[in-house]
């Protein structure tokens, strides 16, 4: 289409991050985070159309929140590959 949206993205850069970190670099453990993700980011779209006593913004922030705290649970147990970095 050649068109440009600042933001467009709106920080799933980082989710995508977290997703092959917490996958530990195996594509079959990533696609499972990555579903396990995508999930959050329905359920955000589905707790908005449902729950209407709340502001919207608490659904927005719940995919990113459940990013920060696996990750917070996941330090320590995850090792990233030996190659990783070397230039």
């Amino acid at each position: 289409m050649g068109t440009f949206a600042e933001k467009m993205t709106a920080g799933r850069g980082f989710m995508a991050v977290a997703i092959v970190v917490l996958g530990g670099w195996r594509p079959g453990r990533v696609a499972g985070a990555a579903f396990f993700f995508g999930a959050a980011m329905a359920l955000q779209f589905l707790f908005q159309s449902i729950l209407l006593n709340l502001p919207y913004q608490l659904f927005l922030m719940l995919p990113y929140l459940l990013t920060l705290l696996v990750l917070v649970g996941a330090v320590g147990r995850v090792k990233s590959p030996a190659e990783l970095g070397r230039g």
